[in-house]
């Protein structure tokens, strides 16, 4: 999922990215936030296609910068579960040589029922996103 939704972003320079299994458009569909929609776990996401989509955002200079990602939650009896996907950020620079598509994925499950997963996840993202940072 991840490979189809950044390839997207290489389309005058694929010629040696293979296919993905889904089409970037199919990607940017699933993950286009419904207005008017708020996720409960995350108030900052919306829903779209079966996923909860937090967009990358910063109102103000110096304040929160929120990373756009994708996650879905779910649960039964005796069970909770999240998928998180943590698209890396491409710069211009990133896409014009061709750097494949990458990011981080977090996928919980638990003995537990009604726990939420979702801010775990993140938290394990951002984690090993901020170590890939400091060794780049």
């Amino acid at each position: 999922m991840l490979y189809g939704y950044q390839v997207g972003l290489f389309k005058n320079s694929n010629e040696n990215l293979l296919p993905g299994y889904l089409k970037p458009e199919t990607m940017v569909m699933m993950w286009t936030p419904v207005p008017n929609t708020e996720m409960s776990w995350d108030k900052e996401g919306k829903y779209a296609m079966a996923w909860g989509v937090v967009e990358k955002k910063q109102t103000y200079g110096s304040c929160r910068k929120q990373r756009h990602y994708a996650s879905h939650t779910g649960g039964a009896v005796g069970a909770s579960s999240v998928l998180l996907v943590l698209p890396e950020e491409l710069d211009p620079e990133a896409i014009n040589n061709k750097v494949p598509p990458r990011g981080i994925i977090v996928s919980i499950i638990c003995n537990m029922q009604s726990v939420g997963l979702n801010s775990t996840a993140l938290k394990i993202a951002l984690e090993f996103d901020k170590d890939r940072a400091d060794l780049s």
